[in-house]
């Protein structure tokens, strides 16, 4: 792949409990890390290289998006080690 580190985006503080009308976890530290996520993505496509994204949850996967959808069509290969949903109702 010819990578390089790009730099590493840092997460906002987690903070507990669930959003009164989504019922998402952490939910404005998620979307915060999405727009820094994306903006890092964004920069990497700008210099014509290709994002390698690494991280620890499927919230990377926003973000992900967010940067390369930005320059147009898009694809995503996406491997996970296994089903990690969390449904409001458990």
């Amino acid at each position: 792949l010819g990578a390089r580190r790009a730099g590493r985006i840092q997460t906002p503080p987690y903070v507990e409990g669930r959003d009164p009308v989504t019922q998402i976890t952490n939910a404005h530290g998620l979307r915060e890390y999405a727009f820094l996520l994306g903006a890092a993505v964004t920069e990497v496509l700008d210099r014509s290289e290709f994002p390698l994204v690494l991280g620890g949850d499927c919230s990377i996967l926003l973000g992900s998006l967010l940067g390369a959808a930005r320059r147009g069509r898009t694809g995503l290969a996406f491997v996970d080690g296994h089903i990690d949903f969390y449904p409001p109702e458990n």
